[in-house]
């Protein structure tokens, strides 16, 4: 089974891009596509990225601040090898400290893999598709420990774009916390890139 890697990024956001390639390595294609969605929307910036993939079973599509276990990775690869689903869905944790994540954890269920030729981005992350997988998984998310100056940007370019998603990401920003220490093997990660 061919597996490929598209990590989609902008300047502002690439704190933690370099750790989720080395998260995301061995697979068999990858492709990073740098894009401002003030410029272009990210769905199109998704389908495109996935039309060049199209020779891959599968694609992973974490955000440049996303990270899944390695055991995790296997998990979901073993789930879909006899390809009956077109998305895997995950759970995710928001850290907003260093050792303490959002509470309570979102509902939100991000798709994490896709198979390239059936599926359709319409909105961000949302896409049109026939069989999904939910999994277990976790997605460890970083959007939230980006440096002040950046989170603002941030905001600010949510606030233009999409109100809903503002809200969403001050949500996550003002919650209260629980602890949770950040898994080994992604301190590795990030320590390797110095995050």
């Amino acid at each position: 089974m061919k597996i490929g890697v598209l990590i989609i990024y902008c300047d502002e956001l690439v704190r933690y891009l370099e750790a989720v390639k080395k998260c995301f390595d061995g697979y068999d294609k990858i492709n990073i596509i740098k894009e401002y969605f003030t410029k272009t929307a990210e769905e199109e910036v998704r389908n495109k990225g996935l039309k060049s993939m199209e020779d891959c079973d599968y694609v992973w599509i974490p955000d440049a601040d996303e990270f899944i276990l390695k055991k995790d990775q296997r998990k979901i690869i073993d789930a879909v090898k006899d390809k009956k689903y077109d998305v895997v869905m995950c759970r995710i944790i928001d850290y907003v400290k260093e050792n303490a994540i959002a509470s309570p954890k979102r509902k939100h269920t991000p798709i994490i893999l896709v198979e390239p030729k059936k599926v359709f981005f319409y909105d961000k992350r949302c896409a049109y598709f026939s069989r999904p997988l939910y999994s277990d998984v976790n997605i460890y998310h970083f959007s939230c420990l980006y440096p002040k100056e950046t989170i603002q940007w941030k905001l600010n370019e949510l606030q233009k774009r999409n109100k809903k998603d503002y809200e969403d990401c001050l949500k996550v920003l003002n919650s209260k916390t629980e602890p949770l220490d950040i898994p080994n093997e992604i301190r590795e990660y990030l320590k390797e890139d110095k995050c």
